[in-house]
């Protein structure tokens, strides 16, 4: 059976939420805000593990995103992008989240030479980032964001080359920003990748909707997923904003016969 998660923020950590994913049998991924990694209690952090021990939930954590680019040119934003994503490793391994997604920061850029010089900024930084990760049982997923081909990514995991980074495959980003089949990015990625964020939209904006409640076609996620080992298939992470499209998308993923 498919190993599946749903996106919590932190203020949606409650008992009762946790309660709710139990029911389900899915389990949570973290989602942590940079103000939320860089104010978090000791309290907060005993609380959500002694959930995740009781539930025995297998959890997942995505990183910050606002305010982090591990590439710029801007040293001290630089920096401190590090510095807080070496804290959500931190925080990953005191509450056993094995895979945390991280996105790159590399954003729309336009051009190819502008990419190729994030990269090499990013690159020393992001080899350190993976090699804390392998050594505290981690791997990270980064995750396609306004990627219209998986280039870049493929880029990002030849310039890191550890068993700690791979994947995390957005369908939701896909459907909005890429043209390609979806088969061609995993001919490209898929031995890569860790984490599958599901969500769906009319391709108008980002809206994070129930699977089916959009216009995306889940037929070559399913067929590729079904012909996967078992140990090289993804965590599912279901991303609906609320817990009707939640309920409403663990619903319909059971019918996939994943």
């Amino acid at each position: 059976m498919a190993q599946i998660h749903a996106t919590l923020s932190s203020k949606h950590m409650t008992s009762e939420a946790f309660s709710l994913l139990a029911d389900y049998q899915m389990f949570p991924e973290l989602y942590f805000s940079s103000r939320d990694v860089d104010n978090i209690s000791e309290d907060f952090l005993n609380f959500l593990k002694e959930h995740i021990d009781k539930n025995n939930f297998r959890s997942s954590l995505h990183a910050p995103f606002t305010e982090q680019d591990i590439g710029s040119a801007n040293d001290s934003l630089q920096q401190r992008t590090y510095r807080r994503l070496q804290h959500t490793l931190d925080i990953a391994a005191r509450l056993g989240s094995q895979r945390i997604v991280v996105h790159p920061g590399y954003g729309d850029m336009p051009d190819e030479n502008d990419f190729t010089q994030w990269l090499k900024r990013a690159g020393s930084l992001l080899k350190s980032l993976c090699q804390t990760a392998s050594e505290l049982g981690q791997q990270i997923a980064f995750e396609n964001i306004y990627d219209s081909t998986p280039e870049r990514l493929y880029r990002l995991l030849d310039t890191v080359e550890s068993e700690g980074a791979g994947i995390c495959f957005d369908t939701g980003h896909y459907n909005l920003f890429s043209p390609l089949p979806m088969q061609s990015w995993f001919n490209r990625l898929g031995n890569s990748i860790l984490v599958c964020h599901i969500h769906d939209n009319d391709r108008s904006g980002d809206q994070h909707l129930a699977i089916g409640d959009g216009c995306l076609d889940y037929n070559p996620l399913v067929a590729w997923y079904n012909q996967l080992d078992i140990q090289k298939k993804p965590v599912m992470t279901l991303e609906a904003l609320n817990r009707p499209d939640v309920i409403k998308s663990i619903t319909r993923i059971k019918t996939w016969g994943l």
